[in-house]
């Protein structure tokens, strides 16, 4: 290990995470990358067995280890799931063993592979979300021009009548049409721009809270884990106030009676947003004890239309999410400590490369 004891400094300049163990395969070094992508300190690491530290499944990762060692080279484990901070990771694991002149022992690199899935996955939704809105709007828009003739229509035709029972109908015919004229305006979505103000995401959350806990009263329960440390954002609040409610109260709706909702705020660096990296983005996560999306729903939970409550309209969580698109980031389905998570990423202020 001498050799190694020279360049560790070195090994925290990689982005990669890498591990170090000895022969019994104790872990010996974690550098910075891995400290951060498994969730822990390199003094809380070191000395106890690789197995130990990595999660469930680790009998494939013992069996790529004897690979490695017995054949005395290189050897990639694909696709190794990891939980940390309640959240579940993918990664590769490239596993080299040392030359025995330097000392029987193994490096592993660890690659993450979950956030190049998530970008395919997320530009092919928000493609084809995009393309159902201008559909849905282009469809509305012809259906408002004929609505909006039927009841100039039916006003024109109630002035002139006189019996109270034919009146009635025209007021019906008007009625329906202006709820026909609502309906496909929240199809249409938001056409005001955000306002870009700075405010901070906390106060919404609040706000949200006590909005739920007066409707709900003691059938809500509100659990809280905030950064305090977050900067100010620059958004919305009006608009970001109506995205978090949708999404809180589609979990409360599923849930039913003794619903609980979490809200939950971070940072994480280093974040993709349609094809604009991020230094730091804003995390808010809201879970909920609910059963949960339907398999065959949650890769188009965020299209018009489509939504997990019998009563609803559909629309909720795609309005959220355009809404949210138009603060320039994204929402995704995700899952927190074993809860149905709903994620919304925002950009801090003036962070964001294009490549």
């Amino acid at each position: 290990m001498p050799v190694l004891n020279q360049i560790t400094h070195l090994f925290d300049a990689l982005s990669v995470a890498v591990v170090a163990c000895d022969s019994d395969l104790n872990v010996w070094y974690l550098n910075s990358s891995a400290e951060d992508l498994l969730g822990m300190s390199r003094s809380t690491a070191k000395g106890h067995l690789l197995f130990d530290m990595m999660g469930q499944d680790y009998s494939r990762l013992e069996a790529a280890i004897r690979k490695a060692l017995k054949n005395e080279r290189r050897y990639t484990l694909r696709e190794y799931e990891y939980e940390t901070l309640g959240q579940r990771v993918m990664f590769d694991i490239t596993i080299s063993p040392m030359v025995k002149k330097m000392g029987s022992h193994l490096i592993l690199e660890l690659h993450r592979t979950d956030r190049l899935q998530r970008l395919a996955r997320e530009t092919e939704q928000l493609e084809r979300q995009k393309n159902y809105r201008t559909i849905i709007r282009s469809v509305a828009h012809e259906i408002k021009n004929p609505l909006g003739g039927i009841r100039g229509a039916a006003q024109l035709l109630e002035s002139e009548l006189s019996d109270p029972t034919h009146r009635e109908c025209t007021s019906i015919l008007i009625h329906e049409a202006d709820r026909l004229t609502s309906m496909l305006d929240r199809f249409m979505g938001a056409r005001r721009a955000p306002k870009q103000e700075l405010m901070n995401i906390h106060r919404v959350l609040e706000h949200v809270s006590k909005l739920l806990l007066s409707a709900g009263g003691d059938t809500v329960k509100v659990v809280r884990d905030y950064d305090p440390s977050l900067p100010q954002i620059r958004g919305d609040e009006e608009q970001l106030t109506q995205v978090v409610l949708n999404i809180a109260k589609n979990a409360i709706e599923a849930q039913g009676e003794g619903a609980t909702i979490g809200f939950r705020t971070r940072s994480e660096s280093s974040f993709t947003i349609e094809k604009t990296l991020h230094r730091q983005v804003l995390l808010i996560q809201i879970w909920d004890h609910g059963p949960g999306v339907p398999e065959h729903i949650a890769d188009r939970v965020f299209d018009p239309m489509v939504g997990a409550n019998p009563g609803g309209t559909g629309l909720g969580l795609s309005i959220a999410q355009e809404l949210v698109q138009r603060h320039g980031g994204l929402i995704n389905l995700d899952e927190y400590k074993g809860h149905t998570c709903f994620t919304i990423y925002l950009p801090f202020s003036d962070n964001g490369t294009e490549y």
